[in-house]
């Protein structure tokens, strides 16, 4: 369990996802909210004829949706464990939702982690307890598999989007796009050391997808690195210019003690005398 928890921690830093985002409560909670319906627009991203603003062309005749629904039903685990956080009653009603919100459990207790469906609905668990676990693919003989919290993440959009995307792992390169650029940097670094470890345990299909997403996370990550680079050799010039201008200033007639200065060059503060 201390493994899962560890992936579970990974998962809930991460930010840039296209369907879904997670949200740590504490060290043994994480909260998955997946939208139920993808929108189209999303995948302009990846239309042939569309390159992002670092210009790298997305990949020409990969589909993005699958055009079968999942085969895999969803059904309520009635052996299942209850949650430490147990549901509020706005969640009990809260069916009608766009999004589904999953709270992962890896409680060291149990010996085995669990979800929960906490907002949204999911077909086949539309009259089972708040309360009641989801028995899912991926948690079928757990101590045997021991899957990865970003398998569960990924079965939960399967069940969840319609249509079913091919990758679940997309990136969001519009949000990263919208980031400052040092926040886009260490965005797409992380993503990156996440997709690496991934993609060699995916289906040929989805690791396709994962790759061209690398491709083009890596040209954005250099772009901003130089980016802000350039951007913080301006501002120590800025910072040089400032300190030249306030280490000079001109006596007061008939003052006694010269204002302070600022050496922004040194962080310290000295008197002009």
């Amino acid at each position: 369990m201390d493994t899962f928890c560890k992936d579970m921690l990974k998962m809930g830093t991460l930010r840039g996802f296209l369907h879904f985002s997670c949200y740590l409560r504490g060290r043994e909670e994480l909260l998955v909210t997946i939208p139920r319906y993808a929108p189209p627009e999303q995948a302009q991203f990846f239309d042939q004829q569309t390159q992002g603003r670092n210009g790298i062309p997305s990949l020409e005749g990969v589909e993005l949706y699958a055009s079968s629904p999942l085969q895999t039903r969803v059904s309520p685990d009635v052996k299942g464990m209850p949650p430490a956080s147990p549901a509020q009653p706005w969640e009990e009603g809260a069916e009608n939702s766009t999004h589904n919100v999953f709270l992962i459990g890896g409680y060291t207790r149990y010996k085995s982690p669990f979800v929960w469906l906490r907002s949204g609905s999911v077909e086949g668990c539309s009259e089972v307890s708040r309360d009641v676990p989801l028995k899912l693919q991926t948690m079928t003989d757990w101590q045997a598999s021991k899957a990865h919290a970003w398998m569960v993440i990924c079965e939960l959009v399967n069940i969840s989007c319609m249509p079913r995307p091919r990758n679940p792992l997309a990136v969001d390169f519009g949000y990263l796009e919208g980031m400052p650029v040092v926040h886009s940097a260490l965005a797409t670094a992380a993503l990156m050391n996440c997709l690496l470890n991934v993609k060699g345990h995916v289906a040929s299909a989805q690791e396709l997808l994962i790759i061209a997403d690398l491709q083009r996370m890596a040209h954005m990550h250099f772009s901003c690195l130089g980016t802000a680079a350039d951007l913080l050799a301006e501002h120590a010039e800025e910072e040089d210019t400032v300190a030249d201008d306030k280490d000079w200033r001109p006596a007061k007639i008939g003052a006694a003690v010269r204002e302070p200065s600022f050496n922004l060059r040194r962080g310290e503060s000295s008197k002009l005398g």
